[in-house]
């Protein structure tokens, strides 16, 4: 071949590629500007998509996704970390992190799969409870988490034919630590119960409030924190000590117009930083060109 060049495929650091739903709706009550919680509280958001991923089936799912990583690959993206997180109970979780491990011997990306069930508290399933994000908490300790161990074993027992694209199951667990989500404690907790089972802490957090989570990922030596919009001098320090690697997504800080993380901080602090298109509902981007510009 002549006139041709070879360059290394893109890495995105932070998906959320499996769905079902239309949000579209939503930016016109953005460009009103309501804000990421209040879209949430108005009967959008992850509660929206969590309806609609729960309905749908594992094939439908598939068939959604499947297109969505080919579009990936167009822009060059060979690499997929993919998050569950649209479930909030067992069944969908599960149901989530299956189409993931599906979807990968389907086709050529690489996927590492997180479980993400502390995305949000599904409050209609806690209606009456008096603390409904502290029964949740301990519903993802208590159950989600040990029946995601048991569901693993059924596939990374397994022998694969390609051990190079043989993925476990699940790598991570994930928490949105975040005011009016899941507190720094909460937080804490659920990561520890997955890191207890092997998982690598890889959290979102300081995204539209300070919540700390640089100074939680030093004190837990996290793998990763995504977003860091508001993360403080004290929490790059942190987490430069544990090399806990910062996972920018500029494309979500621009679609919600709030401030961009402080890349240039991480960087100077001595934080390793990757970037992810944070592929979702709320933000299409599947482009890492796009989101790298």
């Amino acid at each position: 071949a002549e006139g041709k060049c070879v360059l290394p495929g893109f890495v995105d650091a932070h998906t959320h590629p499996v769905w079902a739903g239309d949000r579209s709706h939503e930016f016109i009550l953005k460009l009103q500007g309501a804000s990421y919680l209040e879209v949430q509280k108005a009967g959008g958001g992850i509660g929206f998509t969590t309806t609609k991923t729960r309905e749908a089936s594992e094939k439908e799912l598939l068939d959604l996704l499947l297109p969505r990583l080919e579009r990936m690959k167009k822009h060059g993206t060979t690499t997929v970390e993919g998050k569950s997180g649209y479930g909030l109970n067992t069944e969908t979780e599960l149901k989530m992190l299956r189409v993931l491990h599906q979807a990968a011997a389907e086709q050529p990306l690489r996927i590492v799969s997180t479980y993400l069930g502390g995305h949000a508290v599904p409050t209609k399933d806690y209606a009456g409870v008096e603390d409904p994000t502290e029964a949740y908490t301990l519903n993802i300790i208590n159950e989600q988490i040990p029946a995601l161990v048991a569901e693993a074993v059924k596939y990374d027992s397994t022998p694969s034919e390609v051990a190079d694209k043989k993925r476990r199951f699940v790598s991570a667990v994930d928490v949105f630590c975040e005011t009016g989500v899941f507190t720094t404690d909460q937080t804490r907790r659920i990561l520890k119960a997955g890191a207890a089972h092997g998982l690598r802490m890889n959290f979102h957090g300081d995204e539209l409030s300070k919540t700390y989570a640089g100074e939680l990922a030093g004190e837990l030596a996290a793998h990763a924190v995504s977003h860091l919009e508001h993360v403080t001098e004290e929490g790059i320090t942190a987490m430069a000590k544990v090399a806990a690697v910062a996972v920018l997504l500029p494309a979500t800080a621009y679609v919600l117009r709030i401030a961009p993380p402080p890349a240039r901080a991480l960087i100077d602090g001595g934080v390793p930083v990757a970037l992810g298109s944070d592929f979702c509902p709320n933000a299409h981007s599947m482009s890492m060109p796009h989101t790298m510009n």
